[in-house]
């Protein structure tokens, strides 16, 4: 299969044109922290793993022991976000580098009938469509972009406030979404929010101790949500994808049912 050039390091492809991430990994520089298998590791990108094979119906990543092929060959998708979450610069060079390759495939495949003015006419309405499909994509890549430039601003876990100044939108609005979405809920002891416990299994949310003061002016010990990044990078990605959040408002706790629908 043909390869990639990018950082002057030849990016392989498998027999099912999957893309070798040990060579992306090389031509970012290397570093211990990005190697593919951390990566991988991570539950958003194992769902991410699990919509493309959806997509797909074969295997969207696979893995090849021994030999001068040996390695962890991805999807074109998958081999884009292994790119993004390594940087932010190497993820566009990477991204013009496919989207460049995917032009010149074109145009060779388009080069017999231009002997043929109709054929000629066709084409040059194709391309100019496909020029504008390519500039959405880019510009969808780029908030996408923007999107961890934000969270990657954030250090440890925030508050929800704190969260909402992050993600750019207003508290009151983020609150309510958070609610809506099965992410926190009203305590019945103390009317404080708490996080539902799916999200705190998977990495997303976390309590924190805190002591506040009654209006008789004794101390309280409550719980406060927190904010992981983990929860940081998977709340940038539904609200880039999703309607933006409902003004603030009472709504009532969803049941489990509708908890477990939402995910």
């Amino acid at each position: 299969m043909s390869s990639l050039i990018i950082a002057d390091t030849p990016i392989r492809r498998d027999a099912d044109g999957r893309y070798s991430l040990n060579d992306l990994h090389r031509a970012s520089g290397g570093l211990p922290k990005h190697r593919p298998s951390v990566w991988l590791a991570n539950q958003q990108v194992q769902d991410l793993v699990e919509a493309v094979e959806l997509e797909a119906g074969i295997p969207a990543v696979a893995k090849v022991r021994g030999g001068t092929r040996a390695g962890t060959f991805a999807s074109a998708e998958l081999a884009i976000a292994f790119a993004a979450w390594i940087d932010t610069h190497f993820h566009l060079r990477v991204l013009r580098t496919f989207l460049q390759v995917q032009r010149e495939a074109r145009a060779a495949a388009q080069l017999a009938p231009l002997d043929d003015p109709a054929a000629l006419r066709g084409l040059l309405l194709e391309h100019t469509e496909r020029e504008i499909e390519l500039k959405q994509k880019l510009e969808e890549q780029t908030a996408h972009v923007s999107a961890f430039e934000r969270i990657a601003e954030a250090r440890g876990a925030v508050s929800i406030t704190a969260a909402a100044k992050v993600l750019s939108i207003p508290p009151s609005a983020f609150f309510a979404w958070l609610k809506e979405h099965s992410w926190i809920y009203r305590s019945s002891d103390h009317g404080g929010w708490l996080a539902f416990q799916p999200r705190i299994a998977r990495g997303q949310l976390k309590h924190r101790v805190i002591t506040v003061e009654r209006s008789d002016g004794t101390p309280r010990i409550v719980e406060q949500v927190l904010v992981t990044p983990k929860g940081l990078a998977r709340l940038a990605e539904l609200l880039e994808r999703a309607e933006p959040p409902p003004p603030a408002a009472a709504t009532a706790r969803p049941t489990r049912a509708a908890r477990q629908a939402k995910g």
